[in-house]
């Protein structure tokens, strides 16, 4: 099983479930691609496609969340930066 998800800048998602190599979508989950947009979020899931595989995915998922609400506490306390506080060295 493969899955692809974008998470756009602007808040639009886009993600299908496409063949082992990425060439033919299988499945489209939600949204539609924007060509050209900034991409803020972008997973690539690849596993056997078999309960293992799925069980594999769920684990691997769980983990990462656990780091990622972690790094997002330690972004949360982080100070804003910005045009109003960006330091330039001439």
């Amino acid at each position: 099983m493969r899955y692809f998800v974008k998470k756009y800048a602007d808040g639009d998602t886009f993600a299908i479930e496409t063949s082992d190599d990425g060439t033919l979508v299988r499945k489209k989950l939600k949204g539609t691609r924007g060509v050209g947009k900034r991409i803020s979020a972008y997973v690539d899931l690849i596993a056997d496609n078999n309960v293992r595989g799925a069980e594999g995915v769920l684990e691997a998922l769980t983990l990462l969340t656990s780091e990622i609400k972690k790094r997002k506490k330690v972004l949360a306390k982080r100070k804003t930066i910005g045009p109003k506080n960006m330091k330039t060295t001439a």
